[in-house]
């Protein structure tokens, strides 16, 4: 796999910070990212998760454009084929606007 590196701003994608917000799911893109393509059962058995939570949690990770699938022809019918998108990630935030100042005040009670 080529080094794929997305850069999101997380004012532009608060979908994508949102599926990273789960261990699981980082878990899950992790072991896609380090071991390659998988089928859902593979990286249930390699991560010791249910299939149900593994099969729910990938697709929050495609439906955010992190993960991408394809069917391929298995034993028994066919089967879907997850891939890490990207190998890299950068959070950042673009650089300052009249509307998004680049410090800001937080009050914490004392």
């Amino acid at each position: 796999m080529t080094n794929q590196i997305l850069v999101v701003d997380p004012l532009e994608r608060p979908d994508i910070l949102r599926s990273l917000a789960s261990e699981v799911r980082v878990r899950i893109l992790e072991h896609l990212t380090r071991k390659g393509p998988r089928n859902v059962n593979q990286v249930s058995d390699e991560l010791d998760l249910p299939q149900s939570t593994v099969s729910s949690n990938m697709q929050i990770l495609v439906d955010a454009g992190l993960v991408q699938t394809r069917s391929e022809k298995g034993r028994k019918g066919s089967q879907k084929i997850c891939a890490s998108t990207f190998t890299e990630m950068l959070i950042a935030f673009k650089e300052p606007t009249p509307i998004t100042p680049r410090f800001f005040t937080l009050k914490c009670p004392r």
